[in-house]
């Protein structure tokens, strides 16, 4: 095409450090990027040829909400699903082995988020394990015993695994684990020219995070010197309401010299005019610089940019309050969280 890119489809394998094969075709190169993504990950005992059991991928198909929607998993792909499911009309519940749901979210926004989502109507089982499923019934137990659930459909949103089969990482001595290749800073395998983003290496399992991992390639292959800082990686969950954060949560931040800045929607005139009051953002304030900001409200993935730059900047909140924001807003949610 214009570009002067040659799109080939088939199944590539490595035969060495700058060749591959497709089919029964060979191309060679300097460098070698691998970008094979992931899939989901699935329950061991599950019966993959029950149609009435999914993943995040089949889902997308259903012409129809299921009435009864049961979900194994409460991170953040099948929270997002529940969410959204449960505004189509669909009964939902989440089984989630942990305490809390997407654990790894500031636990006041997580909180806050689990109450909300439980006022829409959406249930919860939380510290529960799956025993079984067996035809359109699935068992867990808990703190309480043994319960039954039946659905329509049961999505299994237990997390992902990198796509890393049938590459030929083994016959060039490429060293990956089970949660995929591993890469230094550079995202480079052992092999030098050899390269690995996105969802095959294991880390932060996003489509912004592998695209900007393709950047920092590029970057090191044009010898250029700058580059992106991946500890300021914004992260959204795309609930009702939104959910966003960046930097470090609270749980974090235990050990160092710290505390809490807030604004809450029900006080921002726009989210007045929207209707759409519940949330708020949390600041972690580190020695007077914003470390980490949790956003959980309207338009939470788009507020979120802000606090990128200004933890990418070392702002400190004084200079955040003279940072001039338009009224109304919901922008002021940020400006003035003190």
């Amino acid at each position: 095409n214009k570009a002067g890119v040659e799109l080939v489809y088939g199944e590539a394998m490595l035969e060495s450090a700058n060749r591959i094969r497709v089919n029964k075709e060979f191309y060679e190169g300097k460098n070698i990027v691998i970008a094979t993504g992931s899939r989901a990950a699935l329950l061991p005992f599950l019966d993959p040829s029950n149609p009435d059991i999914i993943t995040s991928t089949e889902i997308l198909s259903e012409k129809n909400p299921p009435k009864k929607l049961v979900i194994i998993g409460g991170g953040v792909i099948g929270i997002e699903i529940a969410s959204i499911f449960n505004l189509f009309g669909s009964e939902v519940e989440v089984i989630e082995m942990m305490d809390s749901i997407i654990p790894n979210l500031d636990k006041e926004i997580s909180k806050r988020l689990l109450a909300l989502l439980k006022a829409q109507g959406i249930k919860f089982h939380l510290s529960a394990r799956v025993e079984a499923v067996q035809g359109k019934k699935v068992t867990y137990s808990d703190k309480n015993g043994e319960m039954t659930l039946n659905f329509d459909k049961l999505l299994v949103a237990v997390g992902r695994k990198p796509n890393i089969e049938k590459l030929g990482l083994d016959k060039v001595g490429i060293r990956y684990d089970k949660s995929g290749i591993i890469v230094n800073e550079n995202f480079q395998t052992i092999i030098p020219n050899i390269y690995a983003i996105g969802d095959v290496t294991g880390k932060m399992m996003l489509a912004h995070s592998a695209t900007y991992s393709g950047y920092q390639v590029l970057k090191t292959l044009l010898n250029e010197e700058d580059r992106i800082d991946f500890s300021i990686l914004p992260s959204c969950v795309f609930t009702f309401p939104e959910v966003a954060t960046v930097g470090l949560t609270e749980e974090e931040c235990k050990e160092l010299n710290y505390r809490v800045a807030k604004y809450y929607f029900k006080a921002n005139g726009k989210a007045q005019t929207m209707g759409e009051t519940d949330g708020f953002v949390k600041m972690i304030i580190v020695d007077d610089l914003i470390k980490g900001v949790h956003i959980l409200g309207p338009h939470a993935s788009d507020l979120i940019h802000e606090a990128v730059v200004l933890i990418a900047k070392k702002a400190s909140i004084d200079e955040l309050h003279n940072f001039i924001h338009a009224h109304p807003t919901l922008s002021e949610v940020i400006g003035h969280c003190d």
